[in-house]
């Protein structure tokens, strides 16, 4: 019995159709890796936005302040000329929950954001004076002790400082407004405070900072962007 060939058109259609079915099984693999790097970036995006409030949010839930004379505690909210230039700084008192013999433990807690680099991100930077017992407060030489809400924090490494550790990568914009308590006004505190404030409102722009090192501009870049908007409530 003779075979029969395959003839060389039929050999051609054959390879066509192989061919288009490699480029939509390529392109189906090329679409789930780039969906696949979207997720990983949104991911890392919505974590450093996590990071950022939830820590913000703990400090602030037991920030206190006082208009006592003589013993003022302030709560400021502001630009402050600083050594890498005028940045914009939120510094108030704060409690941590009492500890093993019932001591409350209070210290001051400085954010400080602005864009000292050449690239123009913002850097989002927190420090912590040492933890200081309530009992010796009035001893304390803090930067907030004693003074009138007039009076900007200090942004200076002293022995009671910590050093200054960025808080998240990534920030391309980040706006801090404070609101008074009770009150109808809708213009937010532009300085110090000798009240804890009612509200405090945060709007912060995110960006992949993988993408941004791997040269991603533009349009790109915009895949890798967020914006999130979050209000503290403080009302005591």
């Amino acid at each position: 019995m003779q075979r029969r060939h395959f003839t060389l058109i039929e050999l051609m259609a054959a390879m066509v159709v192989l061919v288009i079915m490699m480029g939509f099984l390529f392109k189906f693999i090329v679409s789930s890796q780039n969906l696949w790097t979207a997720s990983e970036r949104n991911s890392r995006i919505y974590e450093n936005a996590q990071i950022f409030f939830e820590l913000l949010a703990r400090d602030l839930t037991s920030a206190f302040a006082s208009n006592q004379p003589g013993q003022e505690v302030a709560f400021w909210v502001g630009p402050t000329d600083g050594d890498d230039g005028d940045e914009d700084f939120l510094a108030f008192v704060t409690m941590s929950p009492s500890g093993p013999h019932g001591n409350t433990k209070i210290w001051e807690v400085h954010y400080k954001w602005g864009k000292p680099t050449a690239t123009g991100e913002y850097l989002i930077r927190r420090s912590v004076v040492a933890d200081i017992d309530s009992a010796d407060a009035p001893d304390a030489d803090w930067d907030f002790y004693g003074k009138v809400a007039a009076d900007a924090p200090v942004w200076v490494a002293t022995d009671n400082l910590a050093e200054a550790q960025e808080v998240i990568d990534g920030v391309e914009k980040i706006e801090i407004a404070c609101y008074p308590a009770n009150s109808s006004t809708a213009h937010p505190i532009s300085a110090g405070y000798l009240a804890v404030p009612g509200q405090v409102k945060i709007t912060l722009t995110l960006v992949d900072q993988k993408a941004v090192d791997k040269g991603l501009t533009g349009p790109d870049l915009d895949f890798c962007r967020r914006q999130f908007t979050k209000v503290i409530l403080l009302s005591r």
